[in-house]
């Protein structure tokens, strides 16, 4: 059985479909899988560590400094804030359990999942529903050789490996390589080399600066009912022994790993709470950031339950435009069963190419709408990705205005409209489309 799709209810029911044909456990996908059974045992290994004494204390210091910072004073930035803690601290510990000895490929920025009776819990921050997170545990002292290959379908030309510092999906970027330096034989397969000697321009060879502790990996998905991330292997050159780690060494690496997480954020959420909302400011992404060259935005929304934020947006001839809503901490909305975010081969453009999206708490019945899921103050992240040389991110914004939800029938006249019947069948099609993640043999 290969390659096998599912269309269910949203995220929990695709998962309970796979536990009902045999379980994760034993699962391995034919295609760039992502719920392995080297992603359930580092799982369970994060999972273990959650009620360390250290681990707590870490855990109940980032809810005090975040809880300290403006946006926990807005009602929505309150409310979420315990949650965006748990997936934060999650997300620390998923880091920390991963090994540079025995390394493995393993999905970061999920939600949560379900193995019989073992809940794993989601890791969400800063994520992208279009955007396969995954990384491995590296060590500049050892060399690696990453195997690859393309699926038929594959997902969009600009992938990337990043090697960076800790915290392991927020820290710095030492370095880049991106596809454009990757060579891929005819059918899909590549190979990248990974140590601590400088690229000093080969093709196909990630250097590994002093500090590094983890590469991060990208994959975009446009059209998510037929792409699939790259399918990756990492081999460790070397018969040279590693004894595994102790129960104590891993506690006191959850626990600093959930403290850098929580500093390192802090820069983002102040930045996030003082820029005036409802305005849209891009830039061009710094290689610290991932992706060097490519626009990022990342701004507040403040509404009141009657109003929607209304944003039209120029690709800039890139091949990737994602819209994304999250909470105040920058979570993104439950994407999977809500049209929480939508990228320029979801959305419907304007006749100019232009895209126009509606952001609001309630349905508009306009076509872009981009759901909040109740929520009145959040953050949207917009990522402008391979981009033309002549591109110039400061003209990609070409409106932005708050509107009555009432009013926008008048304000929008020519807005693709959809109705009730036809807005349950583009999400029944979502949730169908995000499925296909999950493939088993």
């Amino acid at each position: 059985m290969r390659n096998k799709r599912y269309s269910v209810a949203g995220w929990a029911a695709a998962v309970a479909c796979l536990c009902g044909v045999g379980g994760l456990a034993s699962a391995q996908s034919a295609s760039a899988p992502l719920l392995t059974t080297s992603q359930q045992q580092n799982d369970l290994l994060a999972l273990s560590l959650r009620n360390e004494p250290a681990v707590v204390a870490a855990r109940t210091a980032m809810l005090a400094r975040w809880g300290a910072l403006p946006l926990s004073q807005l009602p929505d930035g309150k409310a979420t804030l315990g949650e965006a803690v748990d997936e934060a601290v999650f997300l620390a510990l998923r880091s920390a359990a991963a090994d540079p000895a025995r390394p493995q490929v393993l999905w970061t920025e999920a939600p949560a999942y379900q193995i019989g009776n073992l809940h794993v819990p989601a890791g969400r921050l800063g994520d992208s529903p279009d955007r396969i997170y995954r990384f491995a545990a590296f060590d500049p002292q050892y060399r690696y050789i990453i195997h690859g290959r393309r699926d038929a379908r594959p997902s969009l030309g600009e992938f990337s490996f990043e090697a960076t510092k800790p915290p392991a999906a927020f820290g710095a970027a030492l370095s880049h390589l991106s596809s454009d330096d990757i060579d891929v034989a005819a059918d899909g397969s590549f190979t990248v080399t990974a140590d601590a000697s400088p690229t000093a321009g080969r093709r196909n060879h990630l250097y590994l600066p002093p500090g590094t502790t983890h590469v991060l990996i990208r994959d975009t998905l446009l059209d998510w009912g037929s792409q699939l991330p790259n399918d990756l292997t990492i081999e460790r050159v070397g018969d040279e022994g590693a004894a595994p780690r102790s129960h104590a060494a891993l506690v006191k690496e959850a626990a600093t790993e959930i403290g850098e997480l929580a500093e390192v954020q802090v820069p983002f959420l102040q930045t996030a709470a003082q820029t005036p909302p409802d305005q849209i400011t891009p830039r061009i992404r710094p290689l610290a950031w991932g992706m060097p060259g490519s626009g990022i935005a990342l701004n507040r929304f403040s509404l009141r339950k009657d109003e929607a934020l209304v944003v039209t947006l120029d690709a800039l001839g890139g091949k990737y435009l994602g819209f994304v809503v999250g909470d105040p901490w920058q979570r993104s909305v439950t994407y999977w069963d809500r049209t929480g975010s939508l990228n320029n081969r979801q959305a419907k453009h304007n006749p100019d190419g232009t895209i126009t999206y509606v952001i609001a708490p309630k349905d508009p019945g306009v076509y872009n709408w981009l759901d909040t899921n109740g929520l009145l103050d959040g953050v949207v992240t917009i990522r402008w990705e391979g981009l033309p040389p002549t591109a110039d991110i400061h003209t990609a914004v070409k409106n932005v205005r708050v509107a009555k939800i009432e009013n926008l029938s008048a304000a929008l006249p020519d807005a693709p409209r959809v109705a009730a019947t036809e807005r349950r069948r583009l999400l029944a099609q979502r949730q169908a489309d995000f499925a296909h993640r999950i493939s088993i043999d």
